[in-house]
């Protein structure tokens, strides 16, 4: 009995930790969860920060952007967009956004991470819907608006139900396959009249 009271005094307070972390962002108290931080350094693009939040003096140097070091002041700088991560190449350091924050704010971890989620939330808040300028439907829309959708079923499963989805299915696969085929013939042939052109 004593250990059956243990297990559900463990219980609770692991639903009560969860709770403290999921709140964590809005709050300001607690710790953050692995998952706030990861989208703190990696949802918010490092240039748009610099650019737009942070008031770094920057620019565009032969393609390459560059912005102040807030460290050395040097434009020594750039970013690298697949790692949303800054580098100051005089320093040799690179920043996220959060230590981009802590050094241009003069703040602390918390505080900085703090700052990030207010702008993560209001740009998440800002962003208008555009669908139909060029976004990607969701799977649901599309499928709303193909034949294949008429095979769903409501939501009894039956025999001729799966067997109608398994048809729709090889029928995709076929389809393609044949879009497969198609665009490797066209670059077959751009390629062979590419080298007709070097031989000539």
């Amino acid at each position: 009995m004593k250990i059956r009271q243990n297990e559900e005094e463990d219980k609770k307070s692991k639903d009560n930790c969860l709770v403290k972390l999921q709140h964590a962002g809005k709050t300001g108290k607690g710790r953050l969860s692995k998952q706030i931080l990861y989208n703190l350094r990696n949802r918010i693009p490092i240039q748009n920060l610099i650019e737009n939040e942070l008031g770094l003096q920057n620019h565009m140097d032969s393609g390459i952007f560059r912005f102040e070091c807030p460290l050395c002041s040097s434009f020594h700088t750039s970013v690298m967009k697949n790692k949303n991560l800054a580098r100051c190449f005089d320093c040799k350091i690179n920043f996220n956004t959060i230590d981009m924050v802590m050094e241009v704010r003069k703040t602390g971890f918390r505080q900085s991470a703090d700052f990030l989620l207010n702008f993560l939330n209001t740009k998440q808040e800002e962003k208008p819907d555009v669908r139909g300028a060029g976004t990607p439907l969701r799977i649901g829309k599309v499928l709303s608006k193909s034949n294949f959708s008429k095979s769903l079923p409501d939501k009894k499963i039956n025999h001729d139900s799966i067997k109608s989805l398994e048809k729709d299915i090889d029928d995709l696969k076929y389809r393609i396959d044949q879009l497969q085929k198609f665009i490797v013939n066209v670059f077959s042939k751009k390629r062979q009249s590419n080298n007709g052109r070097i031989n000539e």
